[in-house]
């Protein structure tokens, strides 16, 4: 299972890595293009698994569709022009992630429905280079949490998308 998530080099946000409870690097996040600002295409390994991210719409750059393996979702703000409450839909089944400043940090909550599923926080005092997550319950599909990590990465941190 996947525990962290963090940058490869200190100040890039565009490379990331997974990696499991003995800090063993699991796999990757990357934005697939070198330009400095486009974001709109992501690469996910994740062990043999391979997939990606991408957004939706040219006219909509916060829909986002992940794939992994053969699983598909879709993440989109609740509300237009706010990226604090995220719309994630898989498996129909609709889940929510919140992205809320505590006093320590950044905390990212998924939920479905009434149920907790789990909290992704910054590791280190409000570092938006190093997340960990808490599993409150059994994740059946490692893209829930992926979907949850990207997100917190991208809209949680200092990342110059808003």
């Amino acid at each position: 299972m996947i525990s962290h998530f963090q940058t490869v080099y200190s100040d890039d946000l565009r490379d990331w890595r997974f990696l499991d409870e003995e800090e063993s690097q699991m796999g990757s996040l990357r934005a697939r293009w070198g330009f400095e600002q486009d974001f709109s295409q992501w690469d996910i390994r994740i062990d043999e698994l391979s997939g990606s991210i991408q957004q939706r719409w040219k006219n909509q750059p916060h829909d986002w569709e992940i794939r992994l393996l053969d699983h598909f979702l879709t993440a989109t703000p609740v509300w237009a022009g706010q990226f604090d409450v995220w719309r994630i839909a898989f498996k129909d089944k609709i889940y929510n992630l919140r992205i809320e400043p505590e006093s320590d940090g950044i905390q990212c909550l998924m939920t479905q429905g009434e149920e907790e599923v789990f909290i992704i926080y910054n590791s280190y005092f409000f570092d938006y280079r190093d997340w960990s997550i808490e599993y409150l319950q059994d994740v059946e599909d490692q893209i829930l949490v992926v979907t949850g990590f990207f997100l917190a990465g991208l809209y949680g941190s200092k990342f110059p998308l808003k």
